[in-house]
C-alpha cells in the first residue's frame, strides 16, 4: 500500500513538472510589480480582466509570444496583471480599458502597444524595441 501512494505522488509530481511546466507570462500583483519591472530591461505587460473577452482571445497568443522571446538571447520577458483581482494597483497605474498592453524600459513605463494581437506581431515589436535600447 505503502509503494503505491509513493508512486502516486511521483507520478503526480511529474505531472505539474512536465505536462503544466513553467509558466511564459510572468505573474504581476501590487506586491511584486514595481519590483519586477524595476529588474527587467525590457518588459511588455498586459493589463485584464477575466470578464473581458477580447482579454480571452488573444491570452494564447500572448502565451505564446512569452514562450519565443524568454529564448531571445538576452530573453525577452511578457507579464500580465488580472485587474479584476488587483484592481488598485491598475487604478494607480491609469489603466483606461481592458486589454491595456505597456511597454516598460528601465523600470520606467515607456509607451502603450495598440498594434496587431497576434504572436509574430508582438515578437517582431519586442525584439526591434531590444535593439533600439
Amino acid at each position: 500500500m505503502t509503494c503505491v501512494r509513493v508512486l502516486s505522488l511521483w507520478v503526480a509530481l511529474w505531472f505539474v513538472v512536465c505536462v503544466m511546466g513553467e509558466q511564459d507570462v510572468i505573474l504581476l500583483t501590487k506586491e511584486n510589480f514595481n519590483s519586477t519591472v524595476k529588474d527587467h530591461k525590457l518588459m511588455m505587460v498586459k493589463f485584464y480582466s477575466n470578464w473581458c473577452e477580447s482579454c480571452a482571445e488573444f491570452a494564447q497568443a500572448y502565451e505564446e509570444a512569452a514562450k519565443r522571446l524568454k529564448e531571445n538571447r538576452p530573453p525577452i520577458y511578457l507579464a500580465e496583471v488580472n485587474c479584476g483581482k488587483d484592481s488598485s494597483l491598475c487604478q494607480r497605474i491609469g489603466i483606461p480599458g481592458y486589454p491595456y498592453y505597456a511597454i516598460y524600459r528601465d523600470g520606467k513605463f515607456s509607451t502603450g502597444y495598440g498594434g496587431a494581437r497576434d504572436a509574430d506581431s508582438i515578437v517582431a515589436l519586442m525584439q526591434r524595441q531590444a535593439n533600439t535600447s
